[in-house]
């Protein structure tokens, strides 16, 4: 099997989420994250209304890699509390927390595209990332 060679601290980085896919052999992958407190399963619902079927679409709807303090349904990107204090109060030394939690969630990402891209043979060029909210702001800096 293919998984047996993928190291475990590759897979440690995998985002997990749901995925929906009406075709054997997809020729696309569309990436969807959620925002602030959501969940992948959440957020699923939106593969369905915008498929088409000449697309060949392989939807993945993936959890942010950190639950949120006291929501144990609710996940995020990045914490709006860095060291306690509202994201919008915080002083560099915040931000720079904030910052390594998103570099981490992009890489954590890369991570998991890449294994799906693989999974499903196909390249980055068939991939599209859509988000919301938290979600979107992850999608830019995955560009970057």
């Amino acid at each position: 099997m293919k998984q047996e060679f993928i190291h475990k601290p590759f897979m440690d980085n995998l985002l997990k989420g749901p995925s929906l896919s009406k075709h054997d052999k997809p020729s696309k992958l569309m990436v969807m994250l959620h925002g602030y407190g959501d969940n992948a399963a959440n957020f699923m619902h939106l593969a369905q209304p915008i498929d088409i079927n000449d697309w060949g679409m392989h939807y993945i709807s993936l959890n942010a890699p950190n639950i949120i303090p006291g929501n144990m349904m609710g996940y995020q990107w990045f914490d709006l509390y860095p060291g306690g204090v509202y994201i919008s109060e915080a002083t560099p030394k915040e931000y720079e927390l904030v910052n390594k939690e998103i570099e981490q969630s992009v890489t954590k990402l890369k991570y998991t595209i890449n294994f799906y891209l693989e999974e499903l043979k196909l390249n980055m060029r068939d991939c599209f990332v859509m988000g919301f909210s938290q979600g979107g702001i992850i999608t830019f800096e995955l560009a970057r």
